[in-house]
């Protein structure tokens, strides 16, 4: 189900477009979700994985928005702003997350909080937001006129049948 509320929402396919400047920013997002992952889960690495990731464009008017959502069956989400509204009115935009578990507290006495239950990111054009596929997430409406523009990613790990078949090979022993 598509969140894209009153916006347009391309078909999924934005890692396989031929377009050479698409190309460069499909594989910058890869390099950045394969950087989040060497950074969270370093054992991972040449483990025969590689990062499978879907994209699309939308395109929100004024008015447009992106309702409640996660997506399962990810790793990482992201996305990149490529245009966006000059001067923002209030949370006009604005995606904001939800941290599953609540707010975190330093201790039950005296309840200060050190982590939000719920915190926003301003779009700005050439941002990169990328984020656990798990957080349930929107977007504000665009209060604006003029079209914002973004991509959006989900990203997660799949057997590299090369790497596991060269990984395989040198484990095999030599007669």
């Amino acid at each position: 189900m598509r969140s894209n509320q009153h916006g347009w929402h391309s078909e999924r396919d934005f890692f396989k477009r031929e377009e050479a400047s698409i190309r460069e920013l499909g594989q910058h997002l890869l390099r950045c979700s394969a950087m989040a992952t060497n950074k969270m889960a370093p054992s991972l690495r040449g483990e025969g994985l590689q990062i499978h990731a879907e994209g699309w464009v939308n395109v929100n008017d004024g008015g447009a928005f992106n309702t409640p959502h996660d997506h399962p069956a990810y790793l990482w989400s992201g996305v990149y702003y490529v245009k966006v509204p000059q001067k923002q009115n209030g949370r006009s935009g604005m995606i904001e997350f939800l941290d599953p578990r609540g707010a975190l507290t330093l201790n039950d006495r005296d309840r200060r909080v050190i982590g939000a239950s719920k915190f926003r990111v301003e779009p700005k054009e050439g941002l990169l937001v990328l984020f656990p596929s798990f957080l349930v997430h929107w977007v504000y409406p665009n209060e604006k006129d003029e079209t914002r523009i973004s991509i959006a990613f989900n990203a997660r790990l799949v057997p590299d049948p090369a790497k596991l078949a060269k990984a395989k090979a040198s484990a095999e022993p030599r007669a």
